[in-house]
């Protein structure tokens, strides 16, 4: 699948201009040849002979933009703008690069272009929710229709913030012993990776949204669900959509992660699955960070 890298004024701005036109444009070849996943599968001939540019001057380019950058304000891999897919943990190829903020230029645009995007998206999901609800204006024909089959509504515990509508019927055989448990176990059951996009939608809709869903990606959060953290004192998994719906919701909270820094970098959510992206915001490390 093709896919288009967008070249934005904010490269200008940054410190690869240090290096150079060639090494610029060499790098700006990179975001665009780059994959889905950010990856650019190719060796310096052919890198060189895709782009018509000397294998001398993308050698050299390659050698330089792999440096670690003390003033970037990306905090992965060192600052470094590419690195070779052999230090990549989530990919299995042993060709290429991993070009590290390729995400930043394909998804930066206006907040506001994104507010109305997710708007709209929200209002569309919305209306599909209520497609089914029975409502206080449904005619005596339909009640009747449906009185043998609606069921009484179910009175959830204090703490318990949703539980799916399936699980309702089975409310009676899962008994809550402690309060401090927010569903039962079935209830507990893993979120779809459906569900976890939908809720890195609508709880962070200036963050870039989700367009392709690769394998890396795919193995990435199974892998986040099977780790355990610990918070607060306690060690626990992200196997509940509650669980997930906390973590987006205090990712919001942090200014580094929202584009609040010398560069206008966001994270997005494969930023986020990464292992120790993952980790770093757990243990509080872009909660004040802004700069």
């Amino acid at each position: 699948m093709a896919v288009y890298g967008k070249i934005f004024e904010a490269i200008y701005a940054s410190t690869i201009i240090a290096e150079g036109h060639l090494v610029r444009l060499v790098f700006m070849d990179m975001v665009i040849l780059a994959n889905e996943d950010g990856i650019v599968d190719y060796t310096p001939p052919t890198l060189a002979m895709r782009t018509g540019t000397p294998l001398e001057v993308v050698e050299h380019a390659i050698s330089r933009l792999g440096f670690p950058d003390p003033y970037s304000d990306s905090p992965d891999y060192e600052g470094r703008r590419i690195v070779p897919v052999t230090e990549v943990e989530w990919h299995a190829g042993n060709r290429g690069w991993l070009v590290v903020n390729v995400e930043k230029y394909r998804e930066k645009g206006t907040r506001e272009d994104r507010r109305k995007k997710d708007a709209e998206r929200q209002r569309r999901h919305r209306a599909k929710n209520t497609e089914n609800v029975t409502t206080p204006a449904m005619s005596r024909e339909n009640r009747d229709e449906t009185a043998n089959v609606t069921q009484d509504p179910v009175t959830l515990p204090p703490d318990v913030t949703q539980i799916a509508p399936n699980q309702n019927q089975n409310q009676n055989q899962n008994q809550v012993k402690d309060k401090s448990i927010v569903v039962s176990n079935k209830a507990a059951s893993r979120p779809s990776h459906e569900e976890v996009i939908d809720c890195y939608h609508e709880l962070l809709p200036d963050l870039p949204r989700v367009r392709a869903w690769s394998k890396a990606r795919n193995a990435a959060l199974n892998a986040r669900m099977k780790d355990k953290y610990e918070v607060e004192g306690e060690m626990i998994q992200f196997t509940t959509i509650a669980r997930w719906k906390k973590f987006f919701t205090y990712v919001g909270k942090c200014p580094h992660l929202n584009g609040e820094n010398n560069r206008d970098w966001t994270a997005n959510l494969p930023w986020l699955l990464k292992t120790e992206n993952f980790a770093k915001v757990i243990e509080g490390q872009y909660e004040r960070r802004s700069a």
